[in-house]
């Protein structure tokens, strides 16, 4: 195939490469990047579920569901302050157990009350 069979362009010939056009403004330097690997994305830390989270999420979540039964038996009997008051502290307990499972609370309280 010759040049005047050539499907290209005449402005594309075989003796020159071809040239990316570059900036606008050809006096932009970008700055290379950093030796070695690039950094990688870690995300959140890492914490891993130990056997006292694990204790303090059952607790929790147990005292959330002794909240809530009595919540459902004081409005049965008619207590409304007392439902109430299971309201409020199911509320608290529950809140307090999903921070321990989604890692969100620092400190862990394992509360007894009796």
């Amino acid at each position: 195939m010759t040049s005047e069979e050539s499907p290209r362009p005449a402005q594309y010939s075989d003796d020159q490469p071809a040239s990316i056009p570059g900036p606008a403004d050809p006096g932009i330097t970008y700055p290379s990047p950093p030796p070695g690997p690039p950094p990688q994305f870690t995300g959140l830390p890492q914490r891993r579920y130990g056997a006292k989270r694990v204790a303090c999420g059952i607790w929790w979540a147990f005292i959330t569901l002794l909240c809530a039964i009595s919540l459902i038996s004081s409005l049965a009997g008619g207590a409304i302050g007392s439902a109430f008051g299971a309201l409020a502290v199911g509320a608290l307990a529950g809140w307090y157990d999903w921070r321990i499972w989604t890692l969100r609370a620092k400190w862990l309280m394992f509360l007894i009350i009796f």
